[in-house]
């Protein structure tokens, strides 16, 4: 058990593994690396840390994160960008429950020329909220920017939140998304969302779905490509789909396997139907 430690508790370099530690009251990140290699951590149990419990900046190659337990801690839970190197990179984020994280609880950005493959399975992301809470950053978010590429699949994970509404609560929920995912700048997006389960007891801003939070949110801006699945999911928050500023949005023919609403931005005419089984994921 580390505690109490005035800064950073775990500072990480290449080809480390890390696993079984318990980091308490860390004074800054409970582990961190910057631009290293091949990274596993495996079954840390971090609390309260200042900042986040685990942040990964610029690395690359193989990155495994799994059967963590990350409970309140001051920022993210896991937070994962990559390297802008060309090369490949594997990014696996599993069996982790994460909770109680006032920003993202799983947050991932690739960069630059990379190419990345990444699998989010098995995952418990849950926040519960105060009564006048205005939390507005998502539990769980997906970047890919800079030209990077991206492959990925997101299976069998659940994503809560709850609000302690009481008498001194707004009379509408803040908005925000429960999972979010942006494809910009030019980068190329395959992603499957298959099995997760987004349960949400927000109120929709003024009654309406379509103006209010969202709990599957992703978006296609600024020449980029996204073509996704979604098979079998369900979210009590609906789902929304934007594409913007000439970027290429495409859904392969599965959306009525899923239980929620679609709604589309600007219009449902900017998204593509391509045929099931169209992507091949990792």
């Amino acid at each position: 058990t580390l505690t109490g430690s005035a800064g950073d508790t775990i500072t990480l370099a290449n080809n480390n593994v890390v696993s079984g530690f318990q980091i308490i009251n860390s004074g800054g990140y409970g582990v961190i690396g910057d631009g290293i290699t091949n990274v596993t951590l495996d079954r840390l149990n971090i609390n309260s840390a200042a900042f986040d419990a685990i942040q990964l900046t610029n690395v690359a190659g193989n990155i495994n994160v799994t059967d963590n337990f990350l409970n309140g801690n001051g920022e993210r839970g896991v937070e994962i960008s990559t390297s802008i190197v060309d090369r490949s990179n594997a990014i696996v984020i599993s069996d982790n429950t994460i909770l109680g994280n006032p920003e993202e609880g799983i947050s991932v950005t690739t960069n630059g020329a990379s190419r990345n493959t990444l699998v989010m399975e098995k995952n418990l992301v849950r926040v519960s909220l105060g009564p006048t809470d205005t939390r507005a950053d998502s539990l769980v978010e997906i970047i890919s920017r800079n030209s990077s590429q991206l492959s990925a699949r997101v299976e069998n994970n659940d994503i809560e939140d709850s609000f302690n509404r009481d008498q001194t609560s707004p009379d509408e929920d803040p908005y925000y998304q429960q999972l979010t995912l942006i494809s910009a700048d030019n980068s190329r997006v395959d992603i499957g969302f298959i099995n997760n389960r987004l349960v949400s007891d927000r109120d929709f801003l003024a009654g309406n779905p379509r103006n209010g939070s969202f709990g599957l949110d992703l978006n296609s801006t600024d020449l980029a490509v996204l073509r996704a699945r979604l098979d079998s999911n369900t979210s009590s928050l609906n789902y929304a789909f934007a594409e913007n500023y000439i970027s290429t949005f495409q859904l392969e023919d599965t959306l009525s396997t899923n239980t929620g609403t679609m709604y589309y931005f600007p219009t449902q005419n900017f998204v593509e139907t391509i045929p099931s089984g169209t992507l091949n994921l990792p």
